[in-house]
């Protein structure tokens, strides 16, 4: 919830101080502080759906295009790669189909990974994101070059909580819910994820989203 809160702030304290003057400026930045507040109202309505363990149940569902989604993603980490000097490569599959899901929650899951990239993996400094067809899935694939991790690790990786010796060892904030959450998601959108790591080769994150059935549309 921090990247949208920063963005108000930052947004709202310019105006105030009268950073901003022009008429066009303030527009653009009234539209900025009102897209980040929907955003950061989406991100606590999921909070509580998580908090609830609904999964499924009360869970928006909608028609997503995959290169805007993508797209999203990269610009809002974008600067938090660059400032852990990690180069972010994109690769989606040309023509994909639209998929079914809940779009806020499927940003945050891509976020998420993207932000262990940017606290573990940028020893590697690159990371690709990449979105292909896979049967009648859009599958995600988010890998990198970093330490990769250790197999008792691999293992309890997506444990609440649980945070890495390495992760301790270096000193790395956070709370270790990162995979955790993004699992929640994946489950909820009726996928699974997948995580492939060795140590000192890099990490690779993988799930796959149902393409929107048209037929099921016209059903409901």
């Amino acid at each position: 919830m921090r990247t949208p809160l920063s963005v108000i702030s930052s947004a709202s304290e310019n105006l105030a101080d009268g950073v901003v003057e022009d008429h066009d400026q303030v527009r653009q930045y009234g539209r900025m502080i009102h897209h980040h507040s929907e955003e950061l109202a989406a991100m606590i309505e999921n909070a509580l759906w998580f908090a609830r363990g609904d999964g499924r149940e009360g869970l928006e569902m909608e028609e997503v295009i995959v290169e805007e989604l993508v797209m999203e993603v990269a610009t809002t980490c974008a600067g938090m790669l660059q400032q852990a000097g990690v180069v972010l490569e994109r690769d989606i599959e040309s023509g994909l189909a639209t998929i079914r899901g809940n779009r806020t929650l499927l940003l945050h899951g891509l976020q998420n990974l993207l932000a262990n990239v940017a606290l573990y993996g940028r020893a590697g400094k690159w990371v690709r994101i990449q979105a292909r067809r896979h049967e009648a899935c859009v599958e995600f694939i988010i890998e990198d070059r970093g330490a990769g991790m250790s197999p008792e690790d691999l293992t309890r990786v997506f444990e609440p909580f649980y945070r890495g010796r390495g992760a301790k060892q270096a000193n790395i904030a956070g709370l270790g819910l990162g995979l955790a959450l993004v699992r929640r998601i994946v489950e909820a959108h009726d996928g699974r994820v997948e995580v492939r790591s060795q140590h000192n080769v890099g990490t690779t994150v993988a799930f796959r989203v149902p393409i929107f059935d048209l037929d099921s549309k016209a059903a409901a």
